[in-house]
């Protein structure tokens, strides 16, 4: 009797991948001594380069470190999408905020509350009345040393709301500065403000270190607090406005600054999945941060398909192999293959996922063989076989019930797939089609709203998807394709959907 589909996961650990994994634990480790470094995970589809990240982040998590990561995918219309991803996960989004900024003023407080020194705007709107519930809430703050005002440790610079004012306060030994600003901070202020501190510091520490509270003591501490009202960077004005090249330089920048201030905080390992995908000026961002984190506790795994690269883009070199090759000149990176497994390694994984399998027969053993290696492949036909009940449990031992000319499996994994789309309903291979229109990732509600199906019966078919065949997963409040043949398969039977994908309202929906 064929095992029902559900009594097996067809999931199991690495097999054959010991080398890769320890390369990857290797500049995990070293990032997390502070030597910072990109690797690029490369091999063909389904050949296991999500299922390694996934190990690594665990590996990372378990180690202390702070693990993030996120996909691209072929049709997003939101630059920088993976990273954004990953940094929404871990709270960091913050990096890519590209609103002005105003200060409009800063103060030098002892532990006490007291100011020590001060910058005003002359044209500030500052109101009297929130200014002195300002100081009473810093000065609470520092007494309690506590978060106060929905206040949020950020890298050491804690963050404060009162009306529509956010506080800033960069401690040091012996002051804490305290900048009144409007608008989203960014890693250009937090590293004035640490400036500014430290030369408060080297200025007036020892006197504060045994202060009596004469002000004239700390003559001279205001100048010291005006250039950065001065310098004309924060006045609240997007000088970069009319220059997309400087804003992206900016941004940059402040991405870079940010993630090396939050390492320090705890090393980080970030992965970011099919890069094969990612726009140009995400896969330009890889390359500004390879510079940075050289001396940083951060590693940064890149993974993509590399048929996809050696396709290229119209002729013309992939945007991702061009950089490779010239981080590869820097010596900013290293590079992990991913290849087919051998037939033992095969063999293997056939008993890692099902158990005691009789392959004793060579044509049974040309079977699994048929997948050429690719983990993937492999763990489909497995699928197939026990689903369609070619193989079938014999005591606790699997066996098949038929010779290897009547299993007649398909030798391409786009047959395999295909059969297990088959096996599912009309309405429910309706869903999959459209979700395979909207995106490799997609919502449940703008499904719902696309079909003019209710949610909760969408959710039951999209649960059958899951649970039972195993097509769809669901990620965080969305779903995925288990696997992104799974949506070129369901796309390739459509046959020429263009047309519809090119329709402003599809366009629009599939926007995240």
């Amino acid at each position: 009797m064929a095992a029902a589909a559900g009594e097996l996961a067809f999931h199991t650990g690495l097999v054959g991948r010991a080398a890769e994994v320890a390369k990857l634990r290797a500049a995990l480790d070293a990032a997390g001594a502070g030597h910072g470094r990109v690797v690029f995970l490369g091999g063909e589809a389904g050949i296991g380069k999500s299922r390694l990240l996934d190990e690594l982040a665990a590996y990372a998590t378990a180690k202390g470190l702070r693990a993030m990561g996120g996909s691209c995918f072929p049709e997003s219309l939101t630059p920088y999408s993976a990273f954004l991803e990953a940094f929404q996960e871990a709270g960091l989004d913050y990096l890519f905020v590209e609103e002005p900024l105003r200060v409009e003023s800063l103060y030098a407080i002892d532990k006490a509350g007291l100011v020590l020194a001060r910058a005003e705007r002359m044209e500030s709107p500052l109101d009297p009345d929130i200014f002195t519930s300002m100081l009473r809430v810093v000065e609470e703050f520092l007494k309690d040393a506590v978060r106060m005002a929905g206040g949020t440790a950020k890298g050491g610079l804690n963050v404060l709301g009162l009306a529509e004012y956010r506080i800033f306060l960069q401690e040091g030994p012996h002051a804490t500065l305290v900048a009144v600003l409007k608008g989203r901070e960014n890693e250009f202020l937090i590293e004035d403000l640490k400036d500014v501190v430290a030369r408060i510091e080297g200025k007036y520490g020892a006197v504060l270190a045994k202060w009596t509270g004469t002000l004239d003591e700390l003559a001279g501490m205001d100048d010291l607090l005006s250039p950065v009202l001065a310098s004309k960077k924060y006045d609240g004005v997007d000088y970069a406005r009319g220059d997309p090249q400087l804003r992206r330089s900016r941004l940059f920048e402040n991405v870079s600054l940010g993630l090396v201030r939050e390492s320090r905080q705890a090393p980080i390992l970030l992965t970011l999945d099919d890069l094969q995908w990612a726009d140009p000026s995400s896969i330009s961002l890889v390359h500004y941060i390879a510079r940075a984190i050289r001396d940083a506790p951060i590693l940064l795994v890149g993974a993509y398909r590399s048929e996809e690269l050696a396709m290229g883009l119209r002729g013309a070199k992939h945007p991702l192999e061009e950089t490779i090759q010239l981080m590869s000149r820097e010596g900013l990176h290293d590079d992990v293959r991913l290849t087919r497994l051998n037939d033992a390694q095969t063999t293997e994984l056939v008993e890692a996922l099902l158990g005691n399998v009789d392959l004793a027969e060579e044509n049974e053993r040309d079977v699994f063989r048929a997948s050429g290696g690719n983990p993937f492949f492999l763990i489909e036909l497995a699928r197939l076989v026990v689903q369609e009940g070619f193989l079938v449990r014999d005591a606790d031992v699997w066996r098949f019930s038929k010779t290897f000319r009547d299993v007649e499996i398909p030798t391409r994994v786009y047959n395999v797939v295909l059969r297990r789309l088959q096996r599912v309903t009309p309405e429910a291979r309706d869903v999959l089609d459209f979700a395979a229109i909207l995106s490799e990732e997609f919502a449940a509600d703008v499904l719902a709203t696309c079909l003019g199906k209710e949610r909760i019966a969408l959710l039951k078919l999209l649960r059958d998807l899951e649970v039972t065949h195993q097509l769809v997963r669901s990620h965080a409040s969305r779903y995925r394709f288990d696997h992104a043949q799974v949506r070129e398969v369901l796309l390739r039977e459509m046959g020429d959907v263009s047309a519809l994908e090119d329709d402003p309202a599809v366009r629009w929906l599939q926007q995240p």
